[in-house]
């Protein structure tokens, strides 16, 4: 047994070749509750193989029902032989999972080249920025139209806006989506992935507009590995940005670095070295201006960011080691510092085996420390799923705080994957 949340039912299925291990469908061979401190055991269970399930089971039927009942899948199936008749630290994380397709609601243009989709709910990003997840037709012709970007505005992927050189007025077009996830796994239900709009005759004359940057304009206390971010409402032309884009100190001494995208309207600056401390910075623009992809310019041509990084004196660090006991551990393992109050600042690290760590120039305050096995490398914890069924990656977590110090080493942080 071991950890999950009080009064939470552990539901244990033998595997076998009669019984499914569906909890919505399918009542467990074997049930235990956890304990008011999350620990649960079963006894007498006999050899086998058996799968575990951790249920908020709300109306108490043995059953999962999805739309009420938070359920956390385990880490490992778990054997038990005459020689190996126990087990422990089979652990759980409990959520709602949310088993709904996404639906698009609606589709228009807005202008001769940009279309506008609304889904129901939020869409994982990866499935939304690849192009050949649209497809547009237009109802008279049958010729496609060719979706050359597709972008969405910050954090918001349920607004989702394509890109098309094509369109002719008042011309019928059927729009089709595939492969689209919300942030759950769900793909978009096919009864609800077309939608028609009509061409539009209007030209777009608006410049591109940066909606938000990182850091945020005047702000202070910036750590010296920062990277810049721009987002802007609509794809620019990237060479337009980036002959536009410079970083300068307050003395006036140019800051080399890399320039890439994040998405299509995402613009990154990574520094080449780290930034000086207390130092103020400005982005310079040059001559050029900012062009959206049909020529437009920015309107407010004078844009500029400054920020000004952290005082390096008043940082301390963080050291320890993770241990893996009785299993070898294949992949990255990602550890996490995440600062309790403050918004909630987060410092990651990944090791490619277990093996001690030393977090540096971390700001002071008390810390969670976290990690996970990184199984299937997409830099999340991927807390499982009962179906299609998903094993949780294995995750531990350091029980208490720890507080970071100005100018001190906390040291002895230690992780142990069991």
């Amino acid at each position: 047994g071991f950890k999950t949340e009080p009064g939470i039912s552990i539901w244990a299925y033998l595997f076998s070749d009669t019984i499914g291990m569906d909890p919505e469908k399918d009542k467990p061979d074997f049930v235990t509750q956890s304990d008011v401190e999350g620990k649960y055991l079963f006894k007498n269970l006999g050899v086998g193989k058996y799968r575990l399930f951790a249920v908020e089971d709300l109306n108490r039927d043995l059953l999962w029902n999805p739309d009420k009942e938070a359920i956390g899948v385990s880490t490992q199936d778990v054997e038990l032989t005459p020689a190996n008749s126990s087990k422990e630290h089979v652990d759980f994380l409990l959520a709602l999972k949310d088993t709904t397709k996404p639906s698009l609601l609606n589709c228009q243009s807005l202008n001769k080249n940009q279309v506008k989709l609304d889904f129901d709910e939020n869409l994982r990003a990866e499935s939304v920025l690849n192009p050949d997840n649209f497809k547009i037709e237009s109802i008279s012709t049958v010729k496609s139209l060719k979706v050359d970007e597709v972008y969405f505005q910050g954090d918001n992927t349920q607004n989702i806006f394509i890109i098309t050189f094509e369109m002719n007025p008042e011309e019928k077009c059927e729009l089709k989506v595939f492969n689209l996830e919300d942030e759950s796994g769900n793909f978009v239900d096919t009864s609800a992935n077309t939608c028609l709009f009509v061409g539009s005759a209007i030209f777009d004359t608006t410049g591109p507009k940066v909606i938000s940057t990182s850091p945020k304009y005047g702000e202070t206390g910036v750590p010296q590995d920062a990277e810049i971010k721009l987002i802007f409402d609509e794809p620019p032309s990237h060479p337009s940005v980036e002959s536009f884009f410079s970083l300068s100190d307050s003395i006036g001494v140019l800051i080399s670095g890399k320039s890439g995208w994040e998405n299509p309207n995402t613009f990154i600056f990574s520094p080449d070295t780290l930034l000086l401390g207390k130092m103020k910075y400005q982005t310079k623009p040059k001559s050029q201006k900012i062009l959206d992809l049909f020529g437009n310019p920015m309107t407010d041509s004078v844009w500029f960011l400054t920020f000004t990084t952290l005082n390096p004196d008043t940082l301390g660090s963080i050291s320890g080691k993770v241990e893996a006991l009785g299993k070898s551990i294949s992949a990255d393992i990602v550890l996490t510092l995440s600062l309790i109050d403050k918004g909630g600042k987060r410092y990651q690290k990944t090791l490619p085996q277990p093996g001690s760590f030393l977090f540096e120039n971390v700001l002071p305050g008390k810390y969670m420390v976290d990690a996970y096995v990184d199984l299937n490398k997409d830099r999340n914890l991927t807390i499982g799923n009962p179906r299609p069924f998903v094993l949780c990656e294995p995750f531990t977590f350091f029980p208490d705080t720890v507080t970071v110090r100005s100018r001190w080493e906390t040291e002895g942080v230690e992780l142990k994957f069991r």
